[in-house]
């Protein structure tokens, strides 16, 4: 799925000094709600979800980028 990717780049951005604390926060909260939605999904609802995990893993690239930090 596409929530495994979204943690991964979450864990190198909580990292990133540069992140301000409440977007972090606000950044690990999405995360959490994501993943535990991507595990109790079922058949119908995974590529939904899939598609919110893709699109959070693309803001969390775009915030990394705007404020300096690795992808």
């Amino acid at each position: 799925t596409e929530c495994q990717p979204m943690r991964a780049t979450a864990a190198r951005i909580a990292r990133c000094t540069s992140v301000p604390a409440d977007m972090r926060a606000a950044l690990e909260r999405e995360v959490v709600v994501l993943g535990a939605a991507a595990q109790g999904a079922d058949k119908g609802s995974l590529p939904v979800v899939d598609g919110e995990c893709k699109r959070a893993r693309e803001k969390l690239l775009a915030i990394a980028q705007q404020v300096g930090c690795p992808p």
